[in-house]
């Protein structure tokens, strides 16, 4: 939606030209992690912190026993 301090104009005037028919109202959805497709590696690298609670999951699955409820 054009913003107020964009359009110089309150909201009650955009939302009066939108229920003309004047403007039309719109969503856009952004994902917060834009990607392109262009990436060269396979592979992903972790950083420290993701290795270590990587290692601390694949530990306790280990050690010890799962348990499933149904």
């Amino acid at each position: 939606m054009i913003r107020e301090y964009e359009s110089d104009t309150s909201s009650s005037v955009i939302n009066g030209l939108v229920g003309k028919g004047v403007l039309e109202e719109y969503f856009i959805r952004k994902d917060r992690i834009a990607y392109d497709g262009n990436d060269s590696s396979d592979i992903k690298k972790l950083s420290d912190a993701q290795s270590e609670a990587l290692n601390k999951i694949k530990t306790s699955f280990e050690t010890k026993p799962l348990l499933f409820r149904m």
